[in-house]
């Protein structure tokens, strides 16, 4: 497979989000520029005016655009603390731990250890001495 497959294209490193970037874009390149030549120039007679109007403006295209992203959230993170949650029914006592290795597991309760280093290896404490086999 070539190299150059692995790199990101353009429009990954440009618009990682799709839509609402894609209307960010098309609201800085063409209707920014449009509203401040027709609408927000001739209204507004000072500088301090018309910077206030581009950032009203600029904030209104914002929300519109990320305004979906936000609502989402905000219903994903209620149905999550009030419909769905964690519970928990019973605790197990389990042997062992895999896919983890290191000591400060082992001296927490664990049995043993498994972990895959060049092969399946054991950690197991005996007589206060870490022992790792590999089996």
């Amino acid at each position: 497979m070539p190299v150059y497959k692995f790199l990101p294209t353009y429009s990954e490193y440009f618009l990682p989000g799709g839509g609402p970037q894609l209307f960010m874009w098309f609201v800085f390149l063409v209707v920014l520029p449009i509203a401040y030549f027709a609408i927000i120039r001739p209204l507004f007679a000072t500088g301090m005016k018309r910077a206030v109007a581009v950032v009203a403006f600029l904030t209104v295209c914002i929300v519109t655009a990320y305004w979906d992203v936000a609502a989402i959230a905000w219903q994903a993170q209620r149905l999550c603390t009030q419909e769905a949650g964690l519970q928990i029914f019973k605790t197990v006592k389990v042997e062992g731990f895999a896919g983890a290795g290191g000591e400060d597991l082992l001296r927490k309760g664990f049995g043993y250890l498994e972990y895959q280093a060049s092969g399946l290896h054991r950690q197991t404490i005996i007589n206060g001495e870490t022992k790792d086999e590999l089996i």
